[in-house]
């Protein structure tokens, strides 16, 4: 064999194994899915705060729903917070809009507890519930684009 072919053979394979280990490294890293999926339980839970809930709520899209908005500032083009349901994948999105966002997350989740308490869900059970608790980053940067949870949860991470 040439020394060329040597050559042309040996990038080959080194490619192929670079590429297959970068795909095995990637595969392992990025989540395969983002979307829990739903218990018996929480579906019940999710249909309790439905038939409560959601006649109130403001349909935004087909199976979006604008639960609540938080007070507005006379200075402010935006509420504090904004809580909101997707009925699809049974998540409630709990937008924050104000800083400081411990005090805001505060006042969201105790809106979002009243609101799911008129359907019989503890606040134990609201842990069990698929909620996003989140900023934006003309809010704040530092912690944009993360899911902080539901301070009274397991699961519930600090602000940066």
């Amino acid at each position: 064999m040439s020394f060329f072919k040597k050559t042309l053979l040996f990038t080959a394979l080194f490619l192929i194994i670079f590429g297959v280990i970068a795909y095995l490294f990637l595969k392992k890293t990025s989540p395969s899915n983002t979307t829990p999926k739903q218990t018996e339980e929480t579906i019940q839970l999710n249909k309790q705060i439905e038939s409560t809930v959601l006649p109130e709520a403001q349909l935004i899209d087909k199976g979006t729903y604008l639960i609540q908005e938080g007070k507005q500032e006379a200075n402010s083009p935006n509420p504090d917070y904004s809580i909101y349901y997707f009925q699809e994948t049974g998540q409630y999105s709990i937008v924050l809009l104000k800083t400081p966002l411990e005090e805001t997350r505060k006042e969201a989740e105790e809106a979002f507890l009243k609101q799911v308490a008129a359907s019989g869900v503890t606040k134990q059970d609201a842990c069990k519930l698929f909620v996003t608790v989140q900023t934006i980053a003309s809010v704040d940067e530092i912690n944009s684009g993360r899911n902080f949870g539901l301070s009274f949860c397991p699961n519930a991470k600090n602000f940066d």
